[in-house]
Order: structure tokens, then C-alpha cells, then sequence
């Protein structure tokens, strides 16, 4: 969690917005291991997506949709976490990214 978070404040202050994308999303990833991830690895997630929809990010956006689904998992939302797989099933596929569509899938399937 500390180098996450130092690695976000850098690209902050050095205004490295596609690396402070990919923190934001480590920093998810990181909250995902918590108890209760709920409000912090969403608000990250969702923070990573809005900096990579728009600058064409897709592998960010497409790995940020997997965290999202599989957080919606865990707090028993099915079709939020539905609605986030198939969205990363589907960008892994586009982007032919076979190792990220097999786990994609394999989480949708639960």
C-alpha cells in the first residue's frame, strides 16, 4: 500500500496522468485485499477508468473493469460484477490478451 500510494502522489505532483492511472489502479487491486474493500477499491477503480476511457487506455480500462467485477463479487452485487466481467471479456478479447481473457472468464462463470 505505502509504495502504491507513493507512486501516486508522484505522478500527481510530477503530472503523469497515465501513471497516475495505473496507481489509482494498483491502489484498488491493493484495497481489494482488505476485509472490507468496498468504498476505496471502487473509488480507485473508478479514478483509474476516467483518466483511460478517454486517453485510449484500453488494457488500464479492461483491467480496472476486472477489478470492479470482481469487487462486486465479493460485496454480493451479481449484476454489477456481470456487467464489469462482460465488459472485460470483452475488451481482453478484442485486444486478444488470452491470459487476462481466461481469468475474465473464469470469474463470470462463478
Amino acid at each position: 500500500m505505502e509504495t502504491a500510494t507513493r507512486a501516486h502522489e508522484l505522478a500527481c505532483r510530477y503530472r503523469e496522468v497515465h501513471l497516475e492511472a495505473f496507481a489509482l489502479r494498483v491502489l484498488g487491486d491493493v484495497a481489494m485485499a482488505a476485509p472490507k474493500p468496498a468504498q476505496t477499491a471502487e473509488r480507485n477503480y473508478r479514478s483509474s477508468l476516467a483518466f483511460a476511457i478517454p486517453r485510449g487506455a484500453r488494457p488500464l480500462a479492461a483491467h480496472c473493469h476486472l477489478g470492479l467485477g470482481t469487487l462486486f463479487l465479493r460485496t454480493g452485487d451479481p449484476k454489477l460484477a456481470d456487467e464489469h466481467l462482460a465488459t472485460a471479456i470483452g475488451m481482453y478479447c478484442d485486444m486478444n490478451m488470452r491470459l487476462w481473457l481466461q481469468r475474465a472468464e473464469a470469474l463470470s462463470r462463478r
